[in-house]
């Protein structure tokens, strides 16, 4: 009662009836104050001032009545009843009004005897800036709204938020998150929103360790019906599954038993060796067995959706997975494949196994996973994942499994007894580009490879003769000399010619045969099951002025038109339109082939490189050019001929002097 004493000046009357010392109510004889207002409220008293009976009362008074009275307040705190300072009164009695029980109560509260009944209150909003001065709500709210924003999530309509930008702390690296506007949640449940490995996170089960959790949101019927900010504004230590560190109440520690970069051994720990390889593998999601297993059911789905995480990403949304038309569970499985593809530009998998899906990552290490899938919080449809009203996929979380990838990164080569690598990691064999292999193998298998004179290393482990054919024209080199020239102006030099038509004419120079491997002077066929190769330069001065060629051929034939298949040849043609050709043919067989090359700029000094390969288990010719396989003919090949195979250039005639050509000396390789 004390709480609500009301103040008020200069009351006087007396008492209507006498009171004994108990009595808790009586009547005044006058209710009205000077300005003739009837009492109303709680109101201190005095009775009998000055007299030996003299009391101090606190009581409600509504005009003349009193009622509820404290008897005999102590006259040191203006509070406390106290039974030896409550009397009888006789009619007649003086009662006034006063404020020594107020006055107590103020003094209680100043002293911090007594609690504060209600807040203190500000007359009008007041400027805050001594450190002690205290503080109204709507300078606090004001704080709150325009002072800690960051991560703040406010309802935005329907079962949306918006969650504020704001600069956040992990593993000591400072980042900014942009924020985020209408963001959907999941209906008729409890979202917990959060912060997890640097990205917004929504789930339905829970705040999770290594997350900032931001607000619980619980929407009802398509509507928030309540959202509690849960912001922390700390740093955290986020530890990733595969580091091999655990937490419980006492820490963070290290777990031996599950570490995958750590050993413990003699007391210190270190990096784990191996002694063999294992080949890396991809992390998958083995759902469970009860996935729904009848296709037609999979067929009346267009609207299909899931949530779940790559490789330790961001959760993703998955939706709007249209299973119309598939036939069998093995196309179920294809439409997800394909839905997951389309989201992540990469090539996941997702296959049908007897009675269970498997979804696998793209990646293989052991940062490699799929999570169990959860809800969509995008557009949800159907939900497949297993965490709504039916199976479907079966593999959220308590039935689907989540098998991590692994690999031997971040291990060490382990040395034999010998202190050499051992036969587990450098195979009497390699297989692998990266294998590493061992001395033995190398000197067996991987001697003279090379082909000397700028041709390059041979294709497969063999052995070549190499050798280089000079320019030398001169009348007095015996066997009708190195070169035959026929209706063309040359200059030579040991390592270059030029050629210019003398007239307008067919014209070429052709080798007088490349190789003698008979006693009797017999010289390399077409025929030969050797694999021959040559490789030189040649720059056009015109391209397209006439038809022109270069290669191996029987005759000059294939240098006067482009699609011949006068002569056989394995050689470059060049059309009168300008386009390049790789161009093989038989003429026993009246049949030959061309493969136009791009790219080429004739008039620049090329490389141009021709393998004749009749030994390969598929007979072919292959066309280089500047190191690049540009062609490989496999058909119309002059394999069974016994005709010279003989080096050559030329052009089909003289218009002007477009038709010049400059070839460099050629080099060959001659299989063993």
């Amino acid at each position: 009662m004390s709480d609500k004493i009301k103040a008020l000046a200069l009351f006087e009357t007396t008492l209507a009836d006498k009171i004994t010392s108990s009595a808790d109510a009586m009547t005044l004889v006058t209710g009205t104050d000077k300005k003739g207002t009837e009492l109303s409220g709680i109101y201190g008293l005095t009775l009998d001032e000055g007299n030996s009976n003299e009391e101090f009362i606190i009581a409600t008074i509504a005009a003349t009545a009193v009622t509820g009275a404290t008897r005999g307040i102590d006259v040191a705190d203006g509070v406390t009843e106290v039974t030896a300072l409550k009397y009888t009164h006789a009619r007649g009695a003086s009662v006034k009004i006063t404020n020594f029980p107020l006055l107590g109560i103020i003094m209680g509260y100043i002293n911090d005897s007594n609690a504060l009944p209600a807040p203190l209150k500000y007359d009008t909003d007041v400027v805050i800036s001594d450190a002690r001065d205290l503080v109204y709500k709507s300078y606090a709210d004001a704080i709150a709204t325009t002072g800690i924003t960051a991560f703040a999530v406010s309802d935005a309509g329907g079962i949306t938020v918006d969650v504020n930008s704001g600069t956040y702390v992990v593993n000591g690296y400072v980042g900014t998150y942009a924020g985020v506007s209408g963001q959907s949640l999941t209906d008729d449940e409890t979202n917990y929103i959060q912060f997890k490995d640097r990205a917004l996170d929504i789930n339905i089960t829970g705040f999770e360790d290594d997350a900032i959790p931001l607000a619980t949101v619980i929407c009802a019927s398509a509507d928030i019906s309540s959202v509690t900010d849960n912001r922390p504004f700390i740093t955290y230590t986020d530890i990733k599954d595969s580091s091999g560190l655990e937490r419980d109440s006492s820490g963070i520690y290290i777990d031996l038993d599950t570490a995958s970069i750590l050993e413990f051994s003699s007391g210190k720990l270190s990096f784990p060796a191996v002694s063999s390889h294992t080949d890396n593998t991809a992390g998958y999601l083995t759902g469970g067995a009860s996935a729904q297993s009848a296709f037609a059911s999979w067929a009346a789905i267009t609207d299909g959706s899931f949530r779940f995480k790559i490789d330790g990403g961001a959760l993703q949304n998955i939706d709007g997975i249209d299973f119309s038309g598939d036939g069998d569970m093995d196309a179920v499985a294809a439409t997800i494949q394909s839905a997951i593809q389309t989201a992540t530009s990469s090539t996941e998998t997702c296959v049908w196994d007897t009675d269970h899906f498997i979804i696998t990552s793209a990646t293989l290490d052991e940062d490699s996973e799929i999570s169990v899938l959860t809800t969509s919080t995008g557009t949800v449809g159907t939900d497949i994942s297993g965490a709504g009203v039916a199976d479907w996929l079966d593999a959220d979380t308590g039935n689907g499994t989540a098998t991590q990838g692994t690999s031997d990164h971040n291990k060490a080569i382990k040395l034999d007894t010998d202190g050499y690598i051992g036969t587990e990691l450098a195979g009497e064999t390699p297989v692998n580009d990266k294998d590493v292999t061992n001395k033995k193998y190398v000197d067996d298998n991987v001697k003279e490879v090379d082909k000397l004179n700028g041709v390059g290393k041979a294709l497969g482990v063999k052995e070549y003769w190499n050798f280089a054919y000079p320019f030398i024209l001169s009348t007095d080199v015996p066997s009708t000399n190195f070169w035959v020239v026929t209706t063309s102006a040359v200059t030579a030099s040991l390592s270059s010619i030029s050629i210019s038509c003398a007239s307008d004419a067919n014209n070429n120079i052709l080798s007088n045969g490349l190789w003698i491997d008979t006693w009797t002077g017999g010289k390399l066929k077409f025929n030969t099951t050797k694999e021959f190769i040559v490789e030189f330069g040649v720059k056009i001065k015109a391209p397209g002025a006439e038809t022109q060629g270069f290669g191996f051929t029987s005759s000059g034939n294939s240098f006067y038109s482009y699609n011949t298949s006068n002569d056989d040849a394995a050689c470059f043609t060049i059309a009168t339109d300008g386009k390049l050709y790789a161009h093989t043919s038989e003429s026993g067989g009246d049949t030959h082939t061309e493969t136009e090359i791009t790219g080429i700029t004739l008039t620049d000094m090329n490389t141009f490189r021709i393998e004749y390969d009749m030994g390969n288990a598929t007979p072919q010719v292959r066309f280089y050019v500047n190191g690049v396989l540009e062609a490989t003919i496999t058909t119309t090949l002059p394999s069974a001929r016994p005709n010279l195979i003989l080096l050559g250039i030329g052009s089909s005639g003289n218009t002007g002097d477009g038709d010049d050509m400059l070839m460099t000396q050629p080099n060959f390789s001659i299989e063993k």
